[in-house]
C-alpha cells in the first residue's frame, strides 16, 4: 500500500517509555514535522503514518520519534524505586561449589556434564526392584528418545555409561565429577513440582583405583565442606557386595561409596574396575550451613607423639567403630590412622587384627614418655571394657 494507514496511541504511554513527561505540545510540534499529522484528544493520539514507515508498529516507537527529535539529553538517569546498590559477587552455595570443584580438579578429576535426563533401561541396569523409590521417575512427555525419556532420580547410570564409553574410545583410567541435581517426585502421577536436589557423583576406573581411594575422595569432600564422615557396610544392587558402605554425616545417610559388581561391569564391557560414590550435596550444605565456624589452633610449641597399636577384636567390629573409641577417650589425640588388618594364624577364628597409628599433640607442655605411656593404657582399658579388645602380643 502507498496510502497512510491510521494509529492510536496514548501520550501517558509514549512519555512512560522515555521516563520522562513531553508536553503534548511538543510531541504534536514534532510528529507533524516528521508527517504523521497528528491530533490529540485527552490521552488519546491520532496518527496517519506514512506508507513507507514500516517501522512503526505501536506507542513504543512513535516515544523513538519523538524523543530523537525532542533531545536525548532531556533524559536524567534515575533508580529503579525498588532497586538497591549491591557489590555483586558469589553467593555462599555458589562459593561453596566452586571450592568443591577446584578442590577435586586438584586431585585430578575432571568435571563430567551430563542430561538431567536418563533412560528406564539405567534403572534395570542398577538391578533396582520394582518398590524403590529411585525407580519412581518423572516421565518426559515429548522425549526426544527413548534414552533420554526420563528425570534422573541418581546420578551414577550417567556416569557409568560415560566410563563405558571412555573405555570404548581408548581411555582405560581416570577419575571423573558431576555436580548436578536429581529430580524426587512427591507423588506420581505428578500434582506438584517434584524435589530437586544436588547432588554429587564421583567416578574412579583403573588399575590404580581402589574402594580407599574412593573413600579418600568422600572424606575430601566432607573436609571441603567442614563436616566429617562415618562409613558402615551398605549393600546397593549393583556394586560389590563386600566393597560397599553407606556414608553418614551425624545420623543421616547421605549417600554410597562402592565398587561397581562383576556383572555390571560385564554388561557394560568394563575392562577394569570401577568405584563410584554420590553423595546428597542438598543436605551437606544444609549440615555445613548449620556445622560451627572452623577454629584455626596455632601449631604445637612441641612435637607431636606417635604410637602404634595392633589390637585383637572380634572380626565383626568395623574400624570406625574402633577409631572412634579411641579417639573419645582422650583429648590430646589428635589422629587415628588405620594402617594393616590381618586374618589368619596365629590369630583365632572369629577375630582379627587391627593396626592403628595413634598420633598425639601435646598442649601447653611437651609430652613426656610416661604422660603418652599413660593415654596408651587409658585407651586399652576403655576398648577392653567397651568392645573385649585386647592388644596383639
Amino acid at each position: 500500500s502507498v496510502e497512510p494507514f491510521p494509529m492510536s496511541v496514548s501520550i501517558e504511554k509514549v512519555n512512560s517509555v522515555l521516563g520522562i513527561q513531553v508536553p503534548t505540545d511538543e510531541i504534536i510540534r514534532i510528529m507533524s514535522s516528521l508527517g504523521f499529522s497528528p491530533k490529540a484528544d485527552g490521552d488519546r493520539l491520532d496518527l496517519m503514518v506514512p506508507a513507507y514507515r514500516t517501522d512503526i508498529e505501536n506507542y513504543p516507537d512513535i516515544s523513538e520519534e519523538v524523543i530523537r527529535m525532542y533531545g536525548y539529553e532531556h533524559i536524567r538517569p534515575t533508580m529503579l524505586e525498588s532497586a538497591r546498590v549491591t557489590a555483586g559477587g558469589l553467593t555462599l552455595k555458589q562459593k561453596t561449589v566452586k571450592a568443591l570443584k577446584e578442590r577435586l580438579c586438584a586431585e585430578g578429576l575432571f568435571e563430567a556434564v551430563h542430561y538431567s535426563f536418563f533412560s528406564p533401561a539405567d534403572l534395570e541396569l542398577l538391578g533396582y526392584e520394582e518398590d524403590v523409590p529411585l525407580r519412581r521417575c518423572v516421565r518426559i512427555m515429548n522425549p526426544i528418545n527413548e534414552d533420554l525419556s526420563s528425570l534422573r532420580t541418581t546420578l551414577a547410570p550417567s556416569m557409568m555409561r560415560a566410563i563405558e564409553r571412555n573405555q570404548k574410545a581408548g581411555t582405560i583410567d581416570g577419575r571423573l565429577f558431576e555436580i548436578a541435581r536429581i529430580f524426587v517426585p512427591k507423588a506420581l502421577p505428578l500434582t506438584e513440582y517434584p524435589d530437586e536436589r544436588d547432588h554429587l557423583v564421583i567416578a574412579a576406573f583403573g588399575e590404580e583405583e581402589s574402594f580407599y581411594t574412593m573413600k579418600g575422595l568422600a572424606d575430601l569432600t566432607a573436609d571441603n565442606l567442614h563436616l566429617s564422615f562415618r562409613y558402615q557396610a551398605g549393600e546397593r544392587s549393583f556394586l560389590h557386595p563386600y566393597q560397599t558402605a553407606d556414608v553418614f554425616c551425624g545420623e543421616t545417610c547421605v549417600g554410597f561409596v562402592g565398587k561397581l559388581a562383576y556383572d555390571v561391569a560385564k554388561e557394560l564391557s568394563l575392562r577394569t574396575d570401577v568405584y563410584l560414590c554420590e553423595l546428597d550435596l542438598k543436605a551437606l550444605y544444609e549440615m555445613s550451613e548449620a556445622a560451627p565456624a572452623p577454629v584455626f589452633e596455632p601449631l604445637p610449641k612441641f612435637p607431636e607423639v606417635k604410637r602404634d597399636l595392633a589390637l585383637i577384636m572380634d572380626r565383626k567390629l568395623t574400624a570406625e567403630e574402633v577409631a572412634e573409641a579411641i579417639r573419645k577417650s582422650s583429648k590430646f589425640i589428635r589422629k587415628v590412622e588405620l594402617f594393616d588388618v590381618y586374618e589368619g594364624l596365629p590369630i583365632p577364628a572369629g577375630m582379627k587384627s587391627m593396626a592403628y597409628t595413634v598420633t598425639f599433640r601435646p598442649g601447653d607442655e611437651e609430652l613426656k614418655a610416661e604422660d603418652v605411656d599413660r593415654y596408651v593404657d587409658k585407651i586399652l582399658r576403655s576398648l577392653n571394657r567397651e568392645f573385649g579388645i585386647t592388644l596383639r602380643a
